[in-house]
């Protein structure tokens, strides 16, 4: 129920004795490394594709930062008017290019999408090949029907793709992703379903066999994430464990 909407390393520990800053409170993030799942089913279903995923090489990074500029009508004419309004609604993102610039300093040989090339169809295009998959992009959410939240790619006018992939187009994709990072607003908020859990953007991602998520229940700050993301790679880069690695980066 409602503890699937909370995040548990915020949960405090003792009762303050004072009111103190944020940073001084005993969180349980301080004592303990936590990592979710949303249901039973799912873990096991994850777990048998672990040992192929392991037997891989080097790590494949995949990151995408898209952009939002402003678009005249007629270049989203293609587009439902529920999708030209929600374009048209959404905000640049400078700092996600600094995110990913970033990411290139610490793996170099990864695969960089910027602006116009963060579409849509060049994530669909790859995504057999990705080990490590990084989208830095509004998050839309549909708390009512959850499978109509998506991931908002930059717009190209691709007659093919409408460049807004959606929670149900995800659970269908062929990824063998070890890790997906969603540098996005509330991509793992949604509704609560008995017996299910969260029904998330992000569990689309584990219907479609990744094992692995970093996910946000909240909007947040584009230039914050920046920071938070580049200390949980770095320490990955020097080998600790997901969980273990954006443990430490929330803790800095």
């Amino acid at each position: 129920g409602t503890l699937g909407h909370l995040p548990f390393d915020v949960f405090l520990v003792e009762q303050p004795s004072e009111y103190l800053p944020y940073n001084e409170l005993h969180y349980l993030l301080q004592d303990y490394s936590i990592r979710y799942s949303y249901s039973a089913a799912l873990l096991l279903e994850n777990k048998k594709g672990q040992a192929k995923r392991k037997a891989k090489g080097a790590l494949n990074l995949y990151a995408f930062a898209a952009s939002y500029d402003t678009l005249e009508d007629d270049n989203l004419f293609q587009r439902t008017l529920l999708q030209q309004k929600t374009r048209k609604q959404l905000i640049p993102l400078p700092a996600v290019v600094t995110e990913l610039n970033q990411l290139e300093k610490l793996f170099e040989k990864g695969h960089y999408y910027y602006g116009e090339t963060a579409t849509e169809s060049n994530l669909k295009k790859n995504a057999a090949e990705v080990d490590v998959l990084h989208l830095a992009m509004h998050g839309i959410l549909n708390a009512s029907y959850p499978f109509a939240s998506s991931l908002a790619f930059t717009e190209n006018q691709d007659s093919l793709e409408d460049n807004f992939l959606y929670a149900y187009e995800i659970s269908q994709l062929n990824l063998n992703a070890s890790l997906v990072v969603l540098s996005a607003c509330e991509t793992g908020y949604g509704r609560f379903e008995q017996g299910e859990g969260i029904l998330s953007l992000a569990r689309s991602f584990m219907y479609a066999g990744v094992p692995s998520l970093v996910v946000s229940l909240w909007q947040v700050n584009d230039a914050s994430t920046a920071l938070i993301m580049q200390a949980f790679y770095t320490y990955l880069k020097e080998g600790l464990p997901k969980d273990l690695a954006l443990r430490k980066a929330k803790l800095d």
